[in-house]
């Protein structure tokens, strides 16, 4: 019998979605701020890292680059949906905003600048992520 770890609610989904698709790749990127000399992360976010430590999932690094933050474009672009021509001021809302939304998340915080549209610079990691399928004991 396999031992499965208790696992947060974010780990359990993206287990999930892998068993969902156990002979398939998944196709993941996520993002990391940029700190110091611009040097790569060398870790994965710990959700991720947790689930390869347990060998209940297996990863490949399929691109490593420094982009604006996709996440907080994404925000943005929703928010002004419905602003004809979004202002200094709009972006002020959505900011703190965006910075209140995501001071528990799991990933660390990435606040946008205070200048119109100023997003972070991030490192974004493409991952190609399979399930680890268990042997039999």
């Amino acid at each position: 019998m396999t031992c499965i770890p208790s696992l947060k609610p974010h780990q359990l989904e993206l287990l999930r979605i892998a068993i969902k698709h156990p002979n398939q790749i998944i196709k993941l990127s996520y993002e990391f701020p940029v700190i110091g000399r611009d040097d790569p992360p060398s870790q994965h976010p710990a959700f991720i890292q947790d689930l390869i430590d347990e060998n209940l999932i297996q990863i490949q690094v399929t691109g490593l680059l420094i982009q604006r933050s996709k996440v907080q474009q994404k925000s943005w672009s929703v928010y002004c949906d419905d602003i004809h021509s979004p202002s200094q001021k709009d972006w002020e809302f959505w900011r703190k905003a965006f910075t209140a939304q995501r001071a528990g998340s799991i990933i660390p915080d990435m606040t946008p600048g205070s200048g119109f549209e100023e997003f972070s610079n991030v490192w974004i990691r493409e991952i190609d992520l399979r399930v680890t399928q268990p042997q039999k004991l």
